[in-house]
C-alpha cells in the first residue's frame, strides 16, 4: 500500500460554484486572447501540429480552449510514484497527501546559527536526515544547492547521494534536456526499462509569469513528460509583480498557465503523469519582497486546489513557507498558515515542508528539525486518536547523534559501481558543457 497519508475530510472550498466559472472562463480567456510564451523550438512545433494558433517571431501561442480541455483531459486524475523500496511508494490523487522537503536553496543556516554558502556534505547529510524521517515522503529534493562541485557535475553528485543515501521517491531538478537525460539514464540502471511502468523520478517545471515557459523549463517538461516521469506545472506569482494585484486576477492568470502547461505534457505524451501546481501569493509593497504565510497566499493554494479538482488533476502545494530568517515565532505562524491550507484544499503533493526559511534563499537544520516534529503531530492528527503516536524526531541536540547512526538502504555492490561508473564518465564529458545556454 502506497506510503501517502489519507485526508480524513471533504476538501475545504474556498469558491463557490460562479466564482470557480468565473476564474475557468477567465483563464481560457487568456489563453484564448493573450496566448502563453514557449520558448523552445520543439514546444512551438508540437503546438502548430496540434493546430493551435503560433506566432514564430514572438514565440508566442495562442490556444483554443477545446483544444487545451481535451489535452488536459488527457492527464491522469491519480498514480503511484515508485521508490526503490516499494514500502516508499507514494500515491498521488484524490484524498490524499504526501509531504517533501525544502528544495532549491543557496545557503545553510547551521546549529551555531551561522549562514553559509551549501555544500554537497550539507546536501548528503539533509538527505540522511530526511530519509530516516517516518514524516517525509521524499528525502531528495536539492534542499540545498552543492556549491563545492561544478555546476556541470551537481545534479550528477545529487543524484548519487539521492540513489545511494535513499530509497524513497527520487525527485532531481528538470532543467533542459541534458540534465533530464542523465536523469533518466540513472534510473534506467536502477528501475530497469522505464516503458510501460509507473514514474520513478520527477521534478518542478516553473511558469517564468507572466505568462511564458523558458527553454529549460520546456526541455525538462518534454524530456520527463516523454519519458513518463511526473512533472507538476508550477506558476509562481507574487500578486502587483507578476500579475495583477487583486488574487482574483493572480489565480486566472495562475491556472492559465498551469492548463498551458498540463496539456503540453498530454501532447508530449498522452497519460503522462501530471501535477497542476501553484505558488501564489502577495508582495510586500513597502519592501518589494515576497510576503509568504499570509491570506492571500492560503486563498490562493485552497483555490488552486479546487481548481484542479475541477479538471480532475492532482494539485501540488506548499507547506513551511516563511520569510523569517531564523526559527521564531514568526516562522512557527507563517509555516502553519502555508501547511494547513495545502491540507484543507487536499494538495496531493506538498513541498517545502521542512527547512525554508529566509523567503526560500536559506534552509535552517533547526527548522528541519523543527519542521519534522510538526509534520509528524500532523501526521498523528490525520490518523486520529487510534494511532499510535508518533515519536518526536529530531531535535539540533541529537541531529549529530542521528547523522552518526544513520545507516544507508541496502543498495547491490555491482549497481552502486555502476552508478559510480557513470557518475565519473558523465562529469569528465560535461566538464565544459553550459548545460544552461
Amino acid at each position: 500500500m502506497p506510503a501517502s497519508l489519507r485526508l480524513p475530510w471533504r476538501p475545504l472550498e474556498l469558491l463557490d460554484a460562479e466564482q470557480l466559472e468565473r476564474i475557468h472562463l477567465a483563464s481560457l480567456q487568456i489563453l484564448e486572447e493573450i496566448g502563453i510564451d514557449f520558448q523552445d523550438p520543439e514546444a512551438l512545433g508540437l503546438w502548430q501540429a496540434a493546430g493551435a494558433d503560433v506566432d514564430w517571431g514572438a514565440q508566442r501561442v495562442r490556444l483554443d480552449r477545446g483544444l487545451v480541455l481535451d489535452l488536459v483531459a488527457q492527464a491522469p486524475r491519480s498514480f503511484t510514484w515508485r521508490a526503490r523500496n516499494p514500502v516508499h511508494d507514494v500515491l498521488l490523487g484524490p484524498g490524499v497527501a504526501a509531504f517533501g522537503p525544502c528544495g532549491g536553496m543557496a545557503y545553510v543556516l547551521d546549529h551555531t546559527q551561522t549562514r553559509r554558502p551549501g555544500t554537497l556534505g550539507d546536501y548528503e547529510d539533509l538527505i540522511r536526515v530526511a530519509q530516516a524521517s517516518p514524516a517525509l515522503h521524499f528525502a531528495a529534493w536539492e534542499q540545498v544547492a552543492a556549491l563545492d562541485v561544478p555546476l556541470s557535475a551537481r545534479h550528477l553528485q545529487r543524484l548519487r547521494a539521492a540513489l545511494t543515501l535513499s530509497d524513497k521517491p527520487l525527485m532531481e531538478s528538470a532543467h533542459g534536456r541534458i540534465i533530464t537525460a542523465d536523469c533518466l539514464e540513472l534510473c534506467r540502471l536502477v528501475f530497469g526499462d522505464l516503458e510501460g511502468q509507473p514514474p520513478v523520478i520527477g521534478d518542478v517545471i516553473n511558469v517564468s509569469s507572466p505568462l511564458r515557459f523558458d527553454a529549460r523549463m520546456l526541455g525538462g517538461l518534454l524530456t520527463y513528460a516523454r519519458a513518463g516521469q511526473v512533472t507538476y506545472i508550477t506558476p509562481f506569482i507574487l500578486a502587483g509583480a507578476m500579475s495583477p494585484v487583486t488574487m482574483a486576477a493572480a489565480l486566472a492568470q495562475q491556472n492559465a498557465e498551469a492548463l498551458a502547461g498540463v496539456a503540453l505534457t498530454q501532447l508530449a505524451r498522452p497519460g503522462a503523469p501530471v501535477l497542476m501546481g501553484g505558488f501564489t501569493s502577495n508582495l510586500d509593497l513597502r519592501s518589494g519582497t515576497p510576503a509568504l504565510g499570509t491570506p492571500e497566499g492560503a486563498w490562493a493554494v485552497l483555490a488552486g486546489a479546487q481548481l484542479a479538482r475541477r479538471y480532475g488533476l492532482p494539485f501540488r502545494g506548499n507547506g513551511g513557507l516563511t520569510s523569517s530568517k531564523t526559527l521564531d515565532a514568526q516562522a512557527a505562524a507563517e509555516t502553519h498558515w502555508s501547511l494547513w491550507p495545502s491540507l484543507l484544499g487536499h494538495s496531493a503533493l506538498i513541498m517545502h515542508t521542512a527547512g525554508w526559511i529566509d523567503g526560500g534563499l536559506t534552509v535552517s537544520l533547526d527548522k528541519f528539525a523543527f519542521d519534522l516534529g510538526q509534520l509528524e503531530a500532523f501526521t498523528t492528527t490525520l490518523q486520529g486518536p487510534a494511532a499510535p503516536r508518533a515519536v518526536r524526531y529530531p531535535d539540533s541536540a541529537d541531529w549529530a547523534a542521528r547523522l552518526a547512526t544513520f545507516e544507508a538502504p541496502p543498495m547491490d555492490p555491482g549497481l552502486r559501481e555502476a552508478i559510480d561508473a557513470f557518475i565519473l564518465r558523465r562529469s569528465a564529458e560535461l566538464a565544459d558543457v553550459d548545460l544552461y545556454a
